[in-house]
């Protein structure tokens, strides 16, 4: 958690977290949920908290979210009505700017499942 303090200072009026989507398995990480939204708000007291849901269906994971959203009062985005719609994903053949500044086209399978920017936009106009 310490690693999050670079991130974490008194300017941040809004923390977005995003865990999960990554999990493979269906371990129920509600604890380790509450750590992280504890946390953020110790080190970050007036800044609002929202967490998105999961991209990918991994039942356990959203549980322990949920339940860890709950327990802590937070906001959480629920994509389930774009989840598995391939007009919120990236798509392949789509064009996108890497780290090196360069544009390239999304190749790989993996890459062309994860939200595109029709599915970001929706992310964020989702309450």
């Amino acid at each position: 958690l310490p690693r999050l303090d670079a991130y974490l200072n008194e300017n941040c009026d809004l923390i977005v977290i995003q865990p999960g989507d990554n999990i493979k398995s269906e371990y129920n990480s509600q604890a380790d949920y509450e750590a992280l939204f504890q946390y953020c708000s110790e080190k970050v007291p007036n800044a609002k908290i929202v967490t998105v849901g999961n991209f990918w269906r991994v039942v356990q994971a959203e549980i322990g979210k949920n339940a860890a959203c709950v327990n802590k009062g937070l906001s959480l985005v629920d994509l389930t009505d774009i989840r598995d719609d391939p007009k919120y994903q990236c798509g392949m053949g789509t064009l996108v700017y890497g780290e090196d500044g360069n544009t390239h086209s999304v190749t790989g399978t993996a890459v062309a499942i994860h939200p595109g920017n029709y599915g970001m936009d929706k992310i964020g106009k989702t309450r």
